[in-house]
């Protein structure tokens, strides 16, 4: 990846500040962010034209979370806001493993998964190191124990 340590670089600038311009670091407001992308419940009309009208990372296989997380992991190592990055990736981690279980349309917003489903992938995801969600993120196209 250290050839592509510019564009990374500008990567990473790009979304923190997007996600800064909208969230606090590490707030609760950005995990519940994630868990209702990941549950498939954002709806916006202006993407019908694209038959696209709830924001997910649906995709055939559903891998778009593994890619994420490689981008994650490649500024992680290349030492590009490390530390911000490590603290966001069990939320990626997160927002995958909602998302498996509620299998969300890209047309039609979900209902949302159970408040006690989501808590309960909260408190197991969240604490997860760097070297536990490498080996979860091996388990294609689900989390380990999801289905």
């Amino acid at each position: 990846m250290a050839p592509l340590r510019s564009d990374l670089a500008f990567l990473s600038q790009f979304q923190l500040n997007l996600f800064d311009s909208f969230y606090r670091p590490n707030s609760p407001e950005f995990v519940d962010a994630f868990a209702w992308f990941g549950q498939g419940v954002l709806f916006d009309p202006r993407r019908a034209d694209v038959e696209a009208e709830v924001h997910t990372m649906n995709r055939t296989p559903p891998v778009a979370y593994h890619g994420w997380y490689v981008l994650q992991r490649a500024m992680m190592l290349l030492g590009i806001s490390p530390l911000r990055w490590a603290r966001i990736s069990p939320v990626t981690g997160f927002a995958w493993a909602l998302q498996s279980i509620a299998k969300p349309s890209t047309r039609t917003p979900n209902p949302g998964l159970p408040a006690s489903t989501v808590y309960q992938l909260r408190a197991s995801w969240l604490p997860k190191s760097i070297a536990r969600l490498d080996q979860d993120f091996r388990s294609m196209p689900y989390p380990p124990g999801i289905s």
